[in-house]
């Protein structure tokens, strides 16, 4: 019974985050839950962000022939010794694979968690530099609209993302030279948001690729 609590929570958070990798993650799930090991990953990182005050962005990599070698895939386990959000981290990078992070340069509560295979991958989207970008809008068609500056990056179509899509947060950027990495996360207003997930990435390891950009629901806010 304690085992299929476990899973439905887990399942649940996913689902907040996104379902793109859920069949993968399931088979997984099922395999770790059976043998008692650790946690999902997701999970954990829900942990650190209440445990820290922190905000996670996670920036997948995937490959047709491993479907189930995705960050969201993987499960881990906590280092309860540790102290501290850096000493945390080090343990994931050490014991999970692929697994990078990244301290926002100009949001310290910001990580950026990625597949560490994506530093490699020639031409990734979120890498590039925005000459200059005025944009009021919706934070989940920002995509879009860097996409129009000739960066290969898009909001998701597909179903497995539309019912959790954040269609509230309202973002302004006025800025030259901006990495894409951070137009999409550092004009997000933190304080009072819900979910600590502020957006989800997926790029296919191959060169050329799009990346799509998935801002997931912000959950309850200070003013609703």
């Amino acid at each position: 019974m304690k085992d299929r609590r476990r899973m439905t929570f887990a399942l649940l958070v996913l689902g907040l985050l996104g379902a793109g990798s859920l069949q993968a993650w399931r088979g997984k799930a099922m395999s770790q839950t059976a043998e008692k090991k650790g946690e999902p990953l997701t999970w954990i990182l829900h942990h650190l962000a209440a445990d820290y005050d922190c905000f996670f962005t996670v920036e997948v990599g995937w490959r047709e022939d491993d479907p189930g070698g995705q960050l969201e895939a993987e499960w881990a386990e906590r280092d309860t010794e540790r102290t501290g959000l850096v000493q945390q981290l080090e343990h994931l990078r050490q014991t999970v694979p692929n697994f990078s992070y990244e301290v926002d340069p100009a949001n310290s509560r910001i990580v950026h968690i990625m597949d560490a295979r994506l530093r490699q991958q020639q031409g990734y989207a979120l890498e590039a530099t925005i000459r200059s970008i005025d944009y009021t809008g919706k934070a989940n068609d920002l995509p879009d609209e860097i996409r129009r500056q000739g960066v290969r990056i898009a909001v998701p179509t597909g179903r497995d993302t539309r019912e959790f899509q954040d269609r509230s947060t309202v973002v302004r950027i006025r800025e030259e030279r901006l990495t894409v990495r951070g137009a999409l996360s550092d004009f997000i207003q933190l304080d009072g948001r819900g979910n600590r997930i502020l957006w989800i990435a997926r790029t296919k390891l191959e060169a050329g690729t799009i990346t799509y950009v998935h801002y997931p629901w912000p959950g309850k806010t200070a003013n609703q």
